[in-house]
């Protein structure tokens, strides 16, 4: 986990359900709570009965959630048409006491009119100054101080593994919205050559600014989760008890029935697109005001570096002469150095092309069980097992087991199954990293 500095402010109140003297109706309520997700529009609820569908994940580095439901109390279609600023609630329960329950307030930003009397809305995480011009300066900050800063504004709290950044300089709001101003510091944020940055609010209201390199190179290996063994027909009170077990995601049928099974999943691979499109070196141009003169740098990704006997690397490996020939080349503009740290221009590089790097090979995971205990930027180990009926066949997928960073966690609801999806990416590919010699 990432050290968290102070905690959140902003969190909404706790849901007040009213179930009267009917005892009954509020056990089996309670019983049946967290296995799937509820909803409320203007403080009233939408029956799961009514709930099509629900995709809660992050989007522009925010919690954004999309809902499709059929409106039989005339929520929308009667009596409760939106209007700005109008208010959606969704309750996830983590089933545990372990991890915090997920309650997000969300801003209504789009509705729209399927058919007949079903519905979609999409919303934003609920944060008013996140979304309103500001004008505003930082003196002599660096990039982890004007993070804590904003989100001591928001309400937010926050977290990171940072300890340091070498970006200090006057960082200037200039009527950026907030969260727009958040995506500008984390671009020019600058630790290292050696390390690359972003951000995210998460589902309990922290403001996350993370070191991804640092994470990435982080030893995960006896890094242990909580592992339970709910199913969806199961009730609260035949909840099994939880148990230690290696931080660790599976295919293995033999997990199906726990939180680290992944069911399903589809792989991505853009290597050949993202290296076409940016070129295996960038070399990038500016022009000093200060200092009168153009200078040049030459930008490559960062790479896993502590496993290199293991690295099967995706730069063109059987084409040598592609590999020195597909380059790239930009001008940026002219650079105030007098009020800019004098990485200013390199960080945007470094972090944004790292990033885009990271989605080279994408895994996107379904977990019939959610797992609460994982996160966003979280480096997971991953063992995917090949369904196999030869006899002298691998039992273990060697090439795409291995080590994987998550870049986004949803949960969705779709034809009354409650699911978690993972997004998990890897800029190389390994022979086994989980099983070396």
């Amino acid at each position: 986990m990432f050290q968290n500095f102070f905690k959140s402010a902003s969190a909404p109140d706790p849901l007040q359900l009213n179930f009267g003297a009917n005892k009954t109706v509020r056990d089996e309520f309670i019983q049946h709570l967290g296995y799937t997700p509820l909803v409320y529009y203007n403080e009233i609820q939408i029956q799961p009965a009514d709930l099509i569908f629900l995709n809660l994940s992050l989007k522009e580095n925010i919690p954004q959630v999309k809902i499709t439901f059929v409106d039989t109390n005339g929520l929308i279609n009667q009596r409760g048409l939106p209007i700005d600023n109008t208010k959606l609630s969704v309750f996830i329960n983590t089933r545990t006491t372990i991890n915090k329950t997920i309650l997000i307030q969300f801003k209504i930003i789009n509705i729209k009119r399927e058919s007949g009397l079903t519905f979609t809305i999409k919303a934003a995480i609920d944060l008013d100054e996140l979304y309103t011009i500001n004008y505003e300066s930082f003196l002599k900050s660096s990039s982890l101080d004007v993070m804590k800063r904003v989100a001591k504004q928001l309400g937010l709290g926050f977290s990171s593994n940072i300890t340091s950044t070498n970006d200090r300089m006057n960082w200037l709001n200039y009527g950026r919205k907030v969260y727009q101003f958040l995506k500008y510091v984390a671009n020019n944020g600058y630790i290292s050559d050696n390390d690359f940055c972003s951000y995210y609010i998460d589902y309990s209201y922290n403001l996350n600014y993370i070191n991804i390199q640092k994470e990435l190179l982080r030893d995960v290996k006896n890094d242990e989760m909580m592992v339970d063994n709910f199913q969806p027909e199961a009730v609260v009170n035949s909840k099994m008890p939880l148990s230690k077990a290696p931080t660790i995601l599976t295919t293995d049928p033999s997990a199906s029935k726990t939180n680290n099974y992944i069911s399903s999943y589809t792989l991505l691979n853009n290597s050949t697109s993202i290296s076409l499109q940016e070129g295996y070196i960038k070399t990038v141009f500016y022009y000093d005001n200060q200092k009168k003169e153009k200078l040049i740098f030459e930008l490559d990704t960062l790479s896993d570096n502590t496993n290199k006997k293991n690295l099967i690397s995706l730069k063109s490996p059987a084409d040598k002469n592609f590999l020195k020939s597909n380059f790239t080349q930009e001008y940026i503009g002219k650079f105030d150095s007098d009020n800019m740290h004098k990485n200013y221009n390199y960080a945007d590089f470094l972090n944004n092309r790292n990033l885009q790097e990271l989605e080279k090979i994408t895994v996107i995971a379904t977990l019939p069980t959610p797992n609460f205990s994982l996160y966003v930027f979280q480096k997971i180990r991953v063992m995917f097992i090949n369904q196999t009926q030869q006899m002298f066949a691998n039992i273990v997928n060697e090439r795409l087991t291995g080590y994987f960073l998550i870049t986004n966690i949803k949960f969705e609801f779709s034809s009354g199954v409650f699911s978690q999806i993972l997004h998990l990416s890897r800029r190389d590919l390994t022979l086994s990293d989980l099983y070396q010699k």
